[in-house]
């Protein structure tokens, strides 16, 4: 009867089972990384979402003053817009 017996060799085992785990380490790194970026982006999307929807709004109050006669200057106070953005309306 004719056995083939694999010699083990205690570095080549520890060698694999480091790579093995910084595989793992990379991994769950990478997957952490992902889940902290899209946290950030979705603050980043509401900011800059409730940023617009404030823009809109005050240029919606221009037109309505625009409209009632008001004074450019007291527009421009009132709404935050600058003159250019009351006369672009």
């Amino acid at each position: 009867m004719n056995m083939l017996i694999a010699e083990y060799d205690y570095d080549v085992d520890i060698a694999v089972q480091r790579e093995e785990e910084r595989e793992i380490a990379l991994q769950e790194g990478i997957a952490q990384g992902e889940a902290k970026g899209f946290s950030l982006g979705i603050a980043q999307g509401k900011l800059e979402g409730f940023s617009d929807g404030s823009y809109q709004k005050a240029l919606e109050t221009a037109k309505t003053m625009l409209a009632m006669h008001y004074p450019l200057e007291d527009i421009c106070k009132i709404c935050g817009l600058s003159e250019a953005e009351i006369e672009k309306l």
